[in-house]
């Protein structure tokens, strides 16, 4: 494989350029993507660019049904389909079945030490070279135990863009909190424990099916919200956390399956 010094976001960007397409017309779809990919390009060398898997082969669907299907019913802008082929015609790319382009750049950030072109903060979870092209003018590095804390952060908040409930209140605050009060090396046992400890809180949350508040344990939230009748156990802790984990170099095989990650891997 050739050595690519930076892996550019496909999903991000063509949506962006689509939906400005959506408004201004396709007449200069070339002019448009050319531009938008040479202001995506830190200049470090050759540039492919990621793209995802249909959303339901995601292999996430397979321990969290819920993942992103809030997004199912939303229609993609009219020019997206035409503006990935553009991309693809004109472009090194890369798409893997079942993985999201996030997790193929995972990989090629932690693998190859490819620069990672995207706005997307979920990247920061992984260690290498970050680079978001409309903030900075340079990719910053992430270091192990910063992908590290970043992971722990999310896998406590969730992420309600996907539809990762995490722990339900648990918000940025608590999350750093529950993490400056333990040693890193602690922090994945101490999370999973966590969400077991907490299944039979008393919360409340506003109801799926009648739209009123009502309250209970945090299992009854689950299924009320999501559909989901396993409880807040360890089995539910571990699905938030492979949701929210993007792979990285050892998590996934030679054919680019996952590898599902567990505290120590």
């Amino acid at each position: 494989m050739t050595d690519y010094a930076s892996i550019v976001d496909g999903d991000l960007l063509a949506f962006k350029a689509a939906c400005h397409f959506e408004n201004h017309g396709i007449e200069h779809m070339e002019e448009r993507l050319t531009q938008d990919l040479s202001l995506w390009d830190p200049g470090l060398g050759p540039q492919i660019v990621a793209f995802s898997c249909g959303r339901d082969d995601n292999y996430r669907r397979d321990f969290w049904p819920a993942y992103k299907a809030h997004r199912d019913a939303k229609a993609s802008p009219t020019h997206l389909r035409a503006t990935i082929e553009w991309i693809t015609e004109h472009y090194d790319t890369i798409k893997k079945p079942r993985l999201e382009a996030d997790d193929i750049l995972g990989v090629f950030m932690s693998r190859h030490g490819t620069a990672c072109v995207t706005k997307d903060k979920d990247l920061q979870s992984v260690p290498g070279l970050f680079w978001d092209p409309e903030k900075t003018g340079f990719p910053v590095v992430f270091s192990q135990l910063d992908a590290h804390r970043n992971f722990c952060e999310q896998w406590l908040k969730g992420d309600s863009a996907d539809n990762i409930p995490g722990i339900h209140r648990c918000g940025a605050k608590a999350a750093t909190k529950f993490l400056d009060e333990r040693p890193p090396e602690e922090w994945s046992a101490a999370i999973l424990q966590y969400y077991c400890d907490i299944e039979y809180d008393t919360v409340k949350w506003k109801s799926k099916s009648t739209g009123k508040q009502i309250s209970g344990t945090r299992s009854e939230l689950l299924e009320d919200k999501y559909g989901w009748s396993l409880g807040h156990g360890e089995e539910y802790a571990l699905s938030q956390a492979r949701c929210v984990r993007i792979l990285r170099d050892g998590e996934v095989t030679e054919d680019w399956e996952p590898i599902l990650w567990t505290p120590g891997f």
